[in-house]
């Protein structure tokens, strides 16, 4: 699967901005949701804050940036109904939660 993302809302003037990238899961169980992090390796691992990048150093040279990132491949979801694939960006994992820098990029079909 490849999804895009933007730069948004980035500080006003800049010429370019490093950033990392952050996915992560949320599986419904019926209850509150379990949450889990996708790291640079490709390795899905229980949600940890601060998060595990994804990508780092990524380079947005203007808030019309686009870079497509793959993600979930050779993974079956079959199986997670309704689990939700969030894609984030930012300086770091605390910037990327303060500013909003994240969606909901996949929702699993339920079957």
């Amino acid at each position: 699967m490849a999804q895009s993302i933007g730069v948004g809302s980035t500080p006003f003037g800049f010429t370019h901005w490093e950033v990392f990238v952050y996915v992560a899961a949320g599986v419904p169980t019926g209850g509150a949701p379990l949450y889990f992090q996708l790291d640079s390796k490709n390795a899905w691992s229980a949600f940890n804050w601060p998060m595990a990048a994804f990508m780092s150093g990524v380079t947005l040279n203007s808030q019309t940036d686009q870079v497509t990132v793959q993600l979930l491949q050779n993974v079956n979801l079959s199986g997670l109904p309704g689990a939700e694939i969030i894609v984030g960006y930012g300086a770091d994992a605390d910037e990327m939660l303060a500013s909003a820098r994240f969606r909901t990029v996949f929702t699993v079909p339920s079957q």
